[in-house]
Formats: C-alpha cells, structure tokens, sequence
C-alpha cells in the first residue's frame, strides 16, 4: 500500500482521470491534497466553501490531516476561518 506523501512532493494526477470521476469540489481537494499538489487543494477547498460552506465535509478540512503539510498556508488559514460560515 501506498503512503501519502507527507511532505507536500505533488504527484502527478492526469486531468482526464479526475474529470471521468465527476466527483464534488471537497472530496477534490482532498484527492489533491493527499497527492500533494498544495494549490490545486487550495482551489478546490475555494470552491468546495464558496457552494457550502456550513457542510460537514467542509467543515471537516479543520481537522482532516490530509491538509497538515497546508495548515500554516495563509490562504489555507483564512479559509478555514471562513468554513462554518454562510457564503
């Protein structure tokens, strides 16, 4: 089994793959996050609490640890100040 990378080192992700999966902006985020790729995550979670940001899954990036190696990330911070909150 492989580990996720801990260190933030992207892992290449083809595009096409992601789009076949037609999966939410959250769950997105964590499939980047958990490659490695800090900005694509960032710009997931961006959308993922512009649509919702009160849900669960949204709410859950304040924990969720594949998100540690982005946690001091300004952008990161903010967001997660803003997750809870009505859009």
């Amino acid at each position: 089994m492989q580990k996720y990378p801990e260190t933030g080192t992207p892992v290449d992700l083809p595009n096409e793959l992601l789009e076949e999966l037609e999966i939410g902006s959250q769950s997105l985020a964590q499939i980047y996050a958990a490659a490695g790729d800090a900005e694509s995550s960032l710009a997931a979670l961006r959308i993922a609490l512009d649509d919702r940001a009160g849900s669960r899954r949204v709410l859950s990036m304040k924990i969720n640890p594949l998100y540690d190696y982005i946690r001091d990330d300004p952008l990161f911070v903010k967001m997660q100040g803003q997750a809870g909150q009505s859009p």
